[in-house]
């Protein structure tokens, strides 16, 4: 239900364990349509209005770093 409401198309990757820790786990959740990759400062600012748009929150286009304030 969330996933259709905010238009999410979330990949799951997991990585490879290079350490051989039999509990080491690494994966990496990613969404084209939300946040392409940790670097605000790369958003363009149809991204930042079309996520504006579905959460009904601004944001601080300065931001250097995920999570927003």
């Amino acid at each position: 239900k969330i996933n259709i409401m905010l238009k999410m198309e979330p990949y799951a990757f997991f990585f490879p364990n290079q350490r051989n820790l039999s509990n080491l786990k690494v994966l990496k959740i990613y969404d084209y349509n939300w946040f392409p990759n940790l670097l605000p400062l790369t958003y363009s600012e149809e991204l930042y209005s079309r996520i504006e748009k579905l959460t009904g929150r601004k944001f601080i286009r300065g931001c250097k770093y995920i999570p927003f304030p």
